[in-house]
């Protein structure tokens, strides 16, 4: 295990939570939901990409 990497994860997860949640309150469904679709549909695509042996970036 590389302490390192497992920390900086870590940070990002404590980080994502505390705006997601916050964002949640603020901006509701309204502002969450389409975000949750693009990150859903890029995330798809770039499992295409890498079936298909392309290369994003």
């Amino acid at each position: 295990m590389i302490w390192s990497i497992g920390a900086t994860m870590m940070q990002g997860q404590v980080l994502g939570a505390y705006f997601g949640s916050h964002t949640m309150l603020a901006g509701g469904t309204r502002l969450i939901r389409p975000m949750v679709i693009t990150v859903c549909i890029l995330m798809s695509l770039s499992q295409i990409a890498r079936h298909l042996d392309f290369t994003l970036g």
